[in-house]
């Protein structure tokens, strides 16, 4: 899918990179603390919030409120951390808003219309796909990434195994699906936000399916 719309430069395709760079640094600042990792987390988030707007916002916050509740149910001392989810979500949007305001006083208020109306809350009273040629859509555009199905819904399985980061995975990988089902104009690459996480969380139960794959295509041989 990404290929696909790489052509003609669809939103979704630099969507697809920039909320995995910025949330995973966001993931690593939790971790080590470390402030440039935030910094570098708000940078990405902020490049995000150019190219698809508040959508983009829309798709960290769900991520990190699913990774909330993950570390509630599994985690007895988890501690809320809303002052920094805070620094993270309304430095973006402030660093971001520079440029908006920037297109604001050179084109006025069609730059507003066009790109948080007509690009956003439009899409929202469109006119539905078949459901059919969702599936359809959604199938042609993962592939070759099917083959990871097995290892994601290995990891669905074992929830309470999951580490840390394999949690923050797959609920970035929710937050950002789950915003595909929001719009009545629910086209195929409304779903390509979520395809970098879904890749980076299959992979790491992978390693296990490889061996087997190995060990069956050694018997064959």
């Amino acid at each position: 899918g990404s290929l696909k719309f790489s052509r003609t430069f669809m939103m979704e395709v630099p969507l697809m990179f920039l909320p995995v760079i910025s949330l995973y640094k966001y993931y690593e600042f939790l971790i080590k603390r470390n402030n440039s990792d935030l910094i570098l987390s708000i940078l990405f988030g902020a490049l995000a919030f150019l190219v698809k707007g508040p959508i983009s916002m829309i798709m960290a916050g769900l991520s990190l409120g699913v990774f909330f509740i993950f570390e509630y149910v599994i985690d007895e001392k988890f501690r809320p951390r809303f002052k920094i989810n805070s620094i993270y979500l309304i430095g973006t949007i402030l660093l971001s808003s520079i440029w908006f305001f920037m297109c604001f006083y050179n084109y006025g208020s069609e730059f507003f219309t066009y790109f948080f109306i007509r690009e956003n809350v439009g899409k929202f009273n469109q006119v539905s796909m078949p459901m059919s040629r969702i599936v359809e859509g959604l199938v042609m555009f993962s592939f070759p990434w099917l083959i990871l199905f097995p290892s994601f819904f290995r990891g669905i399985l074992n929830f309470k195994k999951l580490s840390k980061f394999q949690l923050f995975s797959l609920a970035c990988f929710i937050g950002h699906f789950l915003i595909w089902f929001f719009p009545k104009q629910r086209s195929h690459h409304y779903a390509i936000p979520s395809l970098g996480f879904f890749i980076i969380f299959a992979f790491s139960f992978l390693s296990g399916y490889l061996k087997k794959i190995d060990k069956v295509f050694a018997l064959i041989a």
